[in-house]
């Protein structure tokens, strides 16, 4: 006579295989006293993340916090995001961006941090730059204060007191650039120039007309603007213009501070990106 044993697990427990006398389906052949033993384990169960940990009270998702991808429309307020990629689709909102942001989506009314990069997409609302903007676009209405930018810039905007890095191209339409810093080899096309304008590099007619404040000698500028200077900036100036910066302004001038470059580093990515020579902006001018 032959048997079929049937194994009935307890919760949270999962069959796993017979032996002794058995063979591997339960059977067993009754010709004399037989020994069968079941192996059961328990079931590795893991807990999805609760609603309050993936998205907002409105059912938003969260934007993620390290290395991730975003094609959706995101919550990041009260939170720090790094190294994200943002999609077509993606857009984040609030809180702060550290390390490189690649974004072909849209950035809006949230933080760059020092020594961070946002490279690419659109921004709208109302931004504070602290570290580095790249080949991106400022929307209409919107407004970034602060920071820097470099590569190729559409501005619909308001950019305030903006540092305009080395072959930066600034297409200016419709937008206003206030309190500007261009360095040499920077250029503005269009809009409105307003405030006080520091015009570091070669001059050319675009500024000949501008109904606003020129300032092209370094021995000019205000010493607060310095707080922004960095051997970046330095590197760009002739000698002539170094010899004008005065002790009153080298006192603003921010004293470099190591960055943590292991908490920005991206697995798996062969490039090494330098934010040593970023620029912090937290001083402005009225």
């Amino acid at each position: 006579m032959v048997l079929t044993l049937v194994p009935v697990a307890a919760p949270e427990s999962q069959f796993v295989r017979w032996t002794g006398d058995c063979s591997s389906d339960g059977k067993v052949e009754m010709t004399a006293d037989k020994v069968c033993s079941a192996y059961f384990e328990l079931e590795q169960v893991v807990s999805p993340p609760t609603t309050s940990e993936t998205s907002t009270s409105n059912g938003i998702p969260k934007t993620p916090l390290n290395l991730g991808y975003v094609d959706e429309v995101t919550v990041n307020t009260g939170q720090t995001a790094s190294n994200l990629t943002i999609g077509s689709k993606g857009s984040v909102s609030g809180g702060t961006l550290t390390c490189t942001t690649m974004n072909q989506g849209i950035v809006s009314n949230l933080t760059i941090a020092t020594h961070a990069t946002l490279r690419g997409g659109r921004l709208s609302g109302f931004n504070t730059n602290k570290g580095v903007i790249e080949d991106a676009t400022n929307s209409q209405y919107a407004e970034i204060s602060g920071g820097s930018y470099r590569g190729k810039i559409v501005n619909r905007g308001k950019l305030i007191d903006a540092v305009l890095l080395p072959n930066t191209e600034v297409d200016n339409q419709n937008g206003i650039l206030h309190n500007p810093v261009i360095l040499p080899g920077a250029f503005v096309n269009g809009g409105q120039l307003t405030g006080i304008i520091i015009l570091l590099g070669t001059q050319n007619s675009q500024f000949d007309e501008v109904k606003t404040q020129v300032i092209t000698r370094v021995a000019d500028i205000p010493a607060a603007v310095f707080s922004q200077f960095n051997d970046e900036i330095l590197a760009t100036l002739s000698e002539e213009q170094l010899a004008q910066i005065t002790l009153e302004q080298r006192a603003q001038m921010p004293t470099s501070q190591p960055v943590n470059s292991a908490a920005c580093d991206i697995t798996k990515q062969e490039q090494t990106i330098d934010f040593s020579m970023l620029l912090d902006k937290s001083d402005v001018v009225r």
